[in-house]
């Protein structure tokens, strides 16, 4: 349903203008990897038994990957400390518990309605921009 939504989308947007073919293909790949990452993440965290060590396990995988990519890439940029770290601590602090609710939810109801849920809150995020 996420597929055929964004595809109304570029469609209706392709009708409308002569929109580049290109905007559908991205925004038909970008719904393919969100359902991805969504199935993954819904069997991997009922398989886990635990949606918080889940979700520690991913965040912390994910932070040693990326460091050492960004070690390998930009050097000591790393350990740069830039004004307004504390907002975006606090952005990134409420991007995980959001991320951590979502996984909880999908140990307690259907991964398709905890999904199209998530992806219905986009818009509300899209207005509040």
């Amino acid at each position: 349903m996420i597929c055929a939504g964004v595809m109304s989308l570029a469609w209706e947007a392709r009708l409308r203008t002569s929109a580049y073919s290109g905007v559908v293909r991205y925004a038909l790949l970008n719904a393919v990897i969100i359902a991805g990452y969504t199935v993954v993440d819904g069997i991997g965290v009922r398989l886990s038994g635990a949606s918080s060590g889940y979700l520690m396990w991913n965040l912390v995988l994910t932070a040693v990957i990326l460091s050492i990519w960004t070690l390998l890439t930009r050097g000591g940029e790393l350990f740069l400390m830039p004004r307004g770290v504390c907002a975006l601590r606090l952005s990134v602090a409420c991007d995980h518990a959001s991320y951590g609710i979502v996984l909880w939810a999908m140990t307690q109801a259907p991964i398709a309605v905890v999904a199209r849920l998530r992806e219905t809150s986009m818009i509300f995020v899209l207005a509040m921009a």
